[in-house]
């Protein structure tokens, strides 16, 4: 006879069993299945093992029958974890898709096949993820290994913004048409240039021509009578919006200064500001100009690098300084954005960071009290550990708890049960 048909026939002489010895029973849910074998022992030992040859057999729905029981299924990993909540437990791995083709649901229960777990019926307490399940506590089995622990110190920001100071003369003091020149963070060069008593007369010069051409040359109109403060008050009023729309910002003197202040609005170095006559040639030489010199950011578009447990997802942390920045987009990589402002202390940089951190599922990083962040990976398992990118932040890192792996086994045969068993249909 083939193995098909002994099967047939072991099937058959279940459901007569079933017939004659468990007349008017229903086993709709597990636990009514376990009151039957306690009435009846070796009834649910005969039914799963026929099951499992009928399933392997005939597969799920052969002439409208449905399984007895549920299915074999084969876990990749098992392995004791801590959950969320500080709740031991074991995580299960299935292949991808088996949980939702399964429909495996909290309250179904697996029996494992082999392994030091054998013969064991766990119940799945929750859907961990797409692949993964959370089992019901073993405390014999295997060990729980470290969560990756690091302190990272971070750096201040350096960055410093540019400042530009015009001193006015008087308008007598003053020449027709001189003027004075600034740059701004995108490098565009603006003109300032004083026309006296309504002369009208312009610069002479090649770089007035080709920055009015741009539309970047200001008149400013004083009189010879205007004092030097007037004179500085004439030329806020004639800057202040053009420079607004420019990244800088403009002090207004207010009637009380000669000196017409000029902040870049964003940090870094650049071309200094001077005064010149009117034809381009003579530095001043009744505008003077101060300047004092703007620093780079030094952790503009600078990351590093952090993996979570096991190297599941690798992270580049990368830092946005006031908007300016650009995402590296490190290859294979998932980018953290954290914005930070130029100057800004080395605490202040440590929580930015602390915060993006903290957000995700995979890490822990509390607020720092100081410029150190500790992050706690959220699960065992031995992991890259974290490092400056290409681009350096300059940050320390330190490895306080290197992280291992759980002790637990691989590939094991287990038969999963619903919480809700089909009784075969005819």
């Amino acid at each position: 006879m083939s193995v098909g048909g002994k099967l047939i026939r072991k099937v058959t002489r279940l459901e007569k069993y079933i017939r004659k010895n468990l007349r008017g029973k229903k086993f709709d849910r597990i636990n009514q299945i376990e009151e039957v074998m306690a009435e009846s022992p070796g009834a649910y030992s005969v039914m799963l093992d026929a099951q499992r040859r009928y399933d392997e057999v005939f597969g799920l729905d052969v002439a409208g029958k449905e399984p007895l029981m549920a299915q074999n299924i084969v876990i990749t990993s098992l392995v004791p974890f801590t959950f969320s909540g500080g709740v031991a437990g074991i995580k299960a791995t299935l292949g991808a898709g088996l949980i939702a083709a399964f429909g495996i649901r909290p309250g179904d229960r697996i029996q494992l096949e082999e392994g030091d777990l054998q013969g064991q019926m766990l119940e799945v307490v929750a859907i961990y993820s797409a692949t993964e399940l959370q089992l019901e506590n073993v405390a014999s089995f295997g060990t729980v290994g470290d969560a990756e622990v690091t302190e990272i110190t971070a750096v201040a920001d350096v960055g410093d913004f540019e400042e530009s100071t015009v001193t006015c003369p008087a308008g007598a003091g003053a020449s027709q048409a001189e003027y004075w020149k600034i740059t701004n963070v995108s490098g565009n060069e603006w003109l300032i240039w004083y026309d006296i008593d309504a002369n009208g007369t312009v610069p002479s010069s090649a770089e007035y021509t080709t920055i009015n051409t741009a539309g970047r040359a200001i008149e400013v109109d004083i009189l010879s009578g205007d004092a030097n403060t007037d004179v500085a008050d004439k030329t806020y009023a004639a800057i202040n919006a053009a420079f607004a729309a420019a990244d800088m910002t403009v002090t207004d003197p207010a009637g009380a200064s000669a000196d017409v202040v000029i902040e870049q609005d964003y940090a870094g170095n650049v071309t200094d500001s001077d005064a010149y006559d009117e034809d381009g040639g003579q530095v001043g030489p009744n505008f003077s100009v101060a300047v004092v010199d703007g620093v780079d950011s030094n952790l503009l578009d600078s990351y590093l690098t952090l993996n979570s447990a096991s190297d599941v997802v690798e992270y580049y942390v990368w830092f946005n300084v006031d908007g300016l920045g650009t995402d590296p987009a490190v290859a294979g990589k998932t980018g953290l954005e954290v914005a930070i402002s130029a100057g800004d202390a080395n605490t202040a940089v440590a929580t930015a960071m602390a915060s993006v951190i903290n957000a995700l599922d995979d890490f822990a990083a509390p607020a720092p009290g100081a410029a150190v962040v500790e992050v706690t990976n959220a699960g065992p398992g031995a992991t890259t550990n974290a490092a400056d990118g290409a681009a350096a932040t300059g940050f320390g890192f330190s490895v306080t708890t290197p992280g291992t792996n759980s002790t637990g086994e691989s590939n094991i045969d287990g038969i999963f049960e619903a919480s809700t068993v089909k009784k075969a249909t005819s």
